[in-house]
């Protein structure tokens, strides 16, 4: 998180004041504060770097309540599945001058959000974080280097992070849907002459069933008889109505059809004959 700046000496010499907020600032303030508050304070991982690497402590007195913050994030009731991936995760981030505590909490923090439900959500949302970083780092080199092909390899590599993120976001997603499609239908047409219902429709079931059948709100068109439906619809195209029928040649006979050469001449086959 980026800190504050200091006061300038130019305010601190002309006792100049830092001017306050806004009405809308500060509403959006108070806005802004409501909602942070009501998403929970972050994890705390209780990492610590030294000679002997990395050690997982408890930050605060209550270990109970700290492991099971820790077993919730990994959607997870395995401790042993918490202390490896939390280890992977450490290896991950580890630099050559160490390690921040601060990196791993915000590692967490995503893994909070996802709100991964087991063991393969939270590989996955592991994944997706890491992925991340990787693609942040990417596109710096990307942003810094100037020879043409370390730029191409910085751009293809930083294409397929992006859309690997996205093919893990929509995994993750059917995941959490149990791999069920949500279709929510806004608009229903009905035209003219129809009618339509939208909601919970009761159907009435033979006597001595008990059974109640429900429409699952999808609409259903009110059930009318054959007699009104054709009376409410009109004319009804038919058939063209019968004409006066062409009059038919007879007494003709079958004549020999004319050779088409030159000079109306018979053939060869008609002149032998």
């Amino acid at each position: 998180m980026p800190r504050p700046k200091k006061q300038t000496n130019k305010q601190a010499v002309t006792g100049a004041e830092v001017p306050k907020p806004s009405a809308a600032e500060q509403v959006a303030i108070t806005k802004a504060k409501a909602r942070s508050d009501g998403r929970g304070a972050p994890i705390q991982t209780g990492f610590s770097y030294g000679h002997e690497g990395c050690i997982m402590s408890n930050p605060h007195s209550d270990h109970a309540g700290w492991a099971a913050r820790l077993r919730d994030a990994l959607g997870t009731c395995s401790d042993a599945f918490v202390s490896s991936e939390m280890g992977r995760i450490a290896k991950f981030l580890q630099t050559p001058n160490g390690i921040e505590t601060r990196y791993i909490d915000a590692f967490f923090a995503v893994l909070d959000g996802a709100k991964a439900e087991n063991e393969i959500q939270a590989m996955l949302a592991i994944q997706m974080a890491a992925n991340r970083i990787l693609a942040m780092k990417s596109a710096r080199t990307l942003f810094t280097c100037k020879e043409i092909p370390q730029q191409d390899s910085n751009a293809l590599t930083l294409s397929r992070l992006h859309r690997n993120f996205a093919l893990q976001a929509e995994t993750l997603s059917k995941l959490q849907r149990g791999g069920k499609h949500k279709v929510v239908v806004e608009h229903v047409h009905v035209y003219p002459g129809g009618q339509a219902i939208v909601g919970n429709v009761t159907t009435p079931t033979p006597e001595g069933t008990g059974a109640v059948f429900q429409n699952g709100n999808q609409p259903h068109a009110i059930e009318r008889s054959a007699a009104d439906a054709v009376s409410n619809c009109g004319a009804v195209p038919c058939q063209n109505p019968q004409r006066e029928a062409l009059p038919i040649a007879y007494g003709e006979r079958e004549k020999a059809v004319p050779d088409a050469r030159r000079g109306g001449r018979l053939g060869r086959t008609n002149r032998a004959a």
